[in-house]
């Protein structure tokens, strides 16, 4: 009988280490996941604003002549399985100055993709 209680106490420590290990194996993949939706975030935010700057390289612009944004998700970096979609909009009020959106989502599969986004208020004059 005592043989089978220690059998027993050591199944469910076993069993709570290997849960322990699962959950912090976990953790540190949507740590990771959480880190490439910042930088796909600010990347999405920095590519607005170079094409602000340098209209003249946009891949299309709208007919207010700046680049209006991505269109759609696109995916900026081969080392993160992410997209990331930006849309850029002028403040009618004043023509030099610009929001920026840029929502990025990383991951593989609908039950871990974390989504993160970024945005700025800048002030561009050509």
């Amino acid at each position: 009988m005592l043989v089978m209680m220690a059998v027993a106490v050591a199944t469910v420590l076993g069993l709570v280490m290997l849960n322990t290990a699962t959950l912090q194996n976990r953790a540190g993949g949507n740590a990771a996941r959480l880190a490439g939706a910042d930088y796909l975030g600010e990347s999405g935010v920095n590519l607005a604003a170079y094409y602000l700057q340098h209209s003249d390289l946009a891949p299309t612009l709208n007919s207010a002549g700046y680049w209006p944004g991505t269109n759609g998700d696109i995916s900026l970096a081969s080392a993160i399985d992410g997209t990331v979609n930006v849309t850029v909009t002028q403040d009618p009020a004043d023509v030099w100055s610009y929001e920026i959106t840029s929502v990025a989502k990383v991951g593989n599969s609908q039950s871990d993709i974390i989504t993160k986004t970024a945005g700025a208020r800048i002030y561009v004059r050509n």
